[in-house]
């Protein structure tokens, strides 16, 4: 059932905050499970936010040639398939936008944050929407993606 799929990855609680400064951003969401995919492209597109798929490293490399600006990244770090720090490298080294990274394990204690296969953020799952959407819109405010009058620049 996928919502008991749902419940597993985002714990859903009515969302309090104003998101509006998120619509129409782009978001590369890599992950190697549909199910992920499927269900936080759910969420986002009750924002409005933009979701590009990849689930294997051609997915990756494609998306990451395309034109489009991609305002933030969120990444599964325990892909199966994936090494997840060499994608971080390939990221940094083409688009400087913010990297959510998602985990389902505890989080290293000491991060390098000025390696460049470190995200920006890690977040444990399951996590509640709203604070996926407050960090994400802290990271483009910080990042100069939107503004503080909910608009994307």
């Amino acid at each position: 059932d996928e919502n008991i799929f749902l419940k597993k990855i985002i714990n859903k609680n009515k969302v309090n905050g104003n998101y509006d400064s998120l619509k129409n951003i782009n978001i590369l969401l890599i992950d190697d499970d549909i199910r992920n995919i499927f269900a936080l492209s759910g969420e986002f597109s009750e924002y409005s936010i933009n979701v590009k798929p990849a689930m294997n490293k051609d997915e990756i490399i494609q998306q990451l040639k395309s034109e489009i600006h991609f305002n933030l990244i969120l990444i599964d770090i325990n892909m199966t398939n994936i090494d997840s720090s060499n994608v971080l490298l390939k990221i940094r080294k083409n688009i400087n936008s913010p990297i959510i990274a998602l985990s389902t394990k505890v989080m290293p204690k000491e991060i390098d944050n000025n390696s460049l296969d470190t995200p920006n953020l890690y977040l444990l799952k399951p996590f509640e929407i709203e604070k996926l959407l407050s960090n994400m819109k802290i990271l483009l405010t910080k990042k100069g993606e939107i503004n503080e009058w909910n608009t994307i620049k």
